[in-house]
């Protein structure tokens, strides 16, 4: 290759690169609006989850044992199916929301927050219970309105946090029943 065409390409390959530098220099910066907030509660804190449908008359509700293994909250402190609960207890410590709708409010029932549709109880170490009430859905039904008992903001959240603690209370989170085979004699 002649000088001349070595040139010729460190020409061309300064024009290039230049132009990707402005043309990148000339982007807008992409900023990153971190999600508001609901609550936030440290998972270590959470030693009981209370959750209730309203309108349905259900409720279930949980505790942590000395094992650090999650039960229901009854009698026998039954467990929980591993399976379906991994994940709860850092949902319920404080989700995200998409926005905060309002400071405060003074017309919750336009919200669905006099009767709401869904309750979430955590019984924490060493604080106050926190409530959350959970109201209708937004207009499109993507998100629910939700917001702390005896706070002020008002937020949405997206439908599938409440679509899970929903599921939790219609179908509670039982281990499976394990099915033992009778053998044919002991049939009859």
């Amino acid at each position: 290759m002649s000088f001349r065409s070595t040139l010729i390409l460190i020409a061309i390959l300064l024009l290039v690169g230049g132009f990707i530098f402005i043309s990148e220099a000339r982007k807008p910066k992409e900023t990153y609006v971190e999600s508001p907030e609901v609550w936030s509660v440290e998972e270590e804190s959470i030693i009981g989850i209370d959750i209730a449908l309203p309108s349905e008359g259900k409720s279930v509700s949980f505790v942590i044992g000395k094992d650090e293994y999650w039960y229901f909250n009854d009698a026998e402190l039954s467990p929980v199916d591993l399976a379906r609960w991994g994940g709860i207890v850092l949902l319920v410590t404080g989700p995200a929301s998409r926005r905060q709708i309002a400071d405060n409010i003074t017309n919750p029932e336009d919200f669905g927050l006099v009767k709401p549709s869904l309750t979430v109880k955590l019984s924490l170490t060493g604080r106050k219970p926190l409530e959350i009430l959970v109201g209708d859905p937004s207009p499109n039904e993507e998100h629910f309105y939700i917001m702390v008992k005896g706070g002020d903001p008002l937020y949405i959240v997206h439908r599938s946090w409440h679509e899970v603690f929903s599921r939790l209370v219609r179908e509670p989170p039982h281990p499976p029943v394990k099915r033992v085979k009778v053998p044919p004699e002991l049939e009859g």
